[in-house]
Parts: structure tokens; sequence; C-alpha cells
């Protein structure tokens, strides 16, 4: 790898050079000011691709034809609100807000400034935040901040669900279980302490469960279940 693309707006931007996407915007290259990015679920496979990006256009051989649009709270990184997040359970049945109340049932009411990152490959949040989800899915603290767990336990984990916009999306085992390449699996979840910014990065694990509609000309992201 020689480096990073960047796919986020200009005021992110080193020295403020206009970014890829936004170019090929201002040229009317694209038929859309968005691009769509998808990811395989299926791990280290060769000669497989690990995914697509299309630029501007949806994917409709790998997404979903209905994407929900969620609005940016800050058109730097593509930034939103993350409302709640929990570990799917017998509390589930219950009222939404009872839920985002429970002790260990999520984000505070009122939610957290959350970014999706193509660029982050597993889904990071606050420390604390991270150590409830992995602790509940019964994962082992291992050195780095990461928590180990059974790969053959993926089938029969829970849905980690994380509220969006007033609507919830699941994230499945096989999405946030991850093989480390030694024959062992860890929790697709990191804990970060963020000073300034957003508190929450929804990336790969994430993405891979739904493509990620980066509309930059209308502010907005999509989110569309994978075909998976």
């Amino acid at each position: 790898m020689d480096g990073i693309c960047g796919l986020a707006f200009q005021s992110l931007a080193v020295d403020r050079v206009i970014p890829p996407v936004y170019n090929m915007i201002q040229q009317n290259l694209l038929d859309n000011p968005w691009f769509t990015v998808w990811m395989t679920a299926d791990g280290n496979v060769q000669g497989q691709d690990g995914g697509q990006l299309t630029l501007g256009d949806y994917d409709t051989e790998h997404c979903a034809a209905a994407c929900d649009w969620v609005p940016l709270s800050s058109a730097t990184y593509y930034e939103f609100t993350l409302q709640s997040y929990r570990v799917a359970s017998s509390f589930d049945a219950h009222p939404k807000g009872a839920v985002f109340r429970q002790r260990n049932g999520g984000a505070a009411v009122g939610g957290s400034a959350a970014i999706s990152d193509t660029g982050t490959s597993l889904i990071a949040g606050p420390t604390s935040d991270i150590d409830s989800i992995c602790t509940q899915l019964g994962g082992t603290a291992v050195s780095g901040g990461e928590y180990s767990i059974a790969c053959d336990k993926a089938n029969s984990l829970p849905d980690v669900i994380f509220t969006i916009n007033g609507k919830d999306y699941p994230v499945r085992a096989k999405n946030y279980v991850v093989p480390d390449g030694t024959g062992k699996c860890i929790l697709g979840f990191e804990g970060m302490r963020a000073v300034a910014g957003p508190k929450w990065i929804l990336g790969d694990c994430f993405i891979r469960e739904y493509c990620n509609v980066y509309d930059m000309g209308n502010k907005r992201l999509g989110l569309c279940k994978a075909n998976s």
C-alpha cells in the first residue's frame, strides 16, 4: 500500500487539496455526486475481490436497492449521530426507551458523534462501551485492548445493534468476528479515547453489513443492506 486516497471532504485534506471524488464532481465526470462502497464478508480469500468502489452511482450488484438516508451532522468526515447501541438480548422485546436506559444497554439518549470510515478495520468507540460490548459477547481481553473469541462461536453470537436516525442496524457475528491470521479470532471492536471529535467510528465490520453511499452533493450517508 502506497498511502491513503482521501474520500472525505476538503476541510480534512492536507493543505486543503481538492479530494479526487470532489474533483470529479466539479468536472461533471460523474452521473451523481456520490460513490458507493461495498466490502465482502468472506474474509481473506485469495483470488477474490475484497470489495468494490462504485463512482457516481449505486452498486446494484452487491447492495439492496433501498437505502436509508442519514443527514450528516458535519461535512468533514462523514459524521452523523449514533443514538444508541446494544447487544441483542431479551431486552429487545421492550420499548426502545427502556432499552436505551438499561445500565449496559448503550449510549445515552441523545447519542454520540460517529463517522463512517472505510480506513478503519474495526468498529471503534469509547473504551468503557467497547469493554461492555465485548464482555457481553463473551470475549477474553488480550494485549492491545482487543478481545479474543473462539472462532467456532461465530455462528452463535448475537447481533450488535446500532440505532441511527431512529432505525436499528444489526451487525451479525459473521461481520464482526475477525480471523487474526493465526487460526484464532478477535471481536471486531476497539476502544479509543477521543478527546475531541467523533466518539465512534463505524469501520469495515459495519460496512460489510451495510453498503455505504457517500453523497457529497447532498451531505448525507446512505445505508443499504449488503447482499450477503
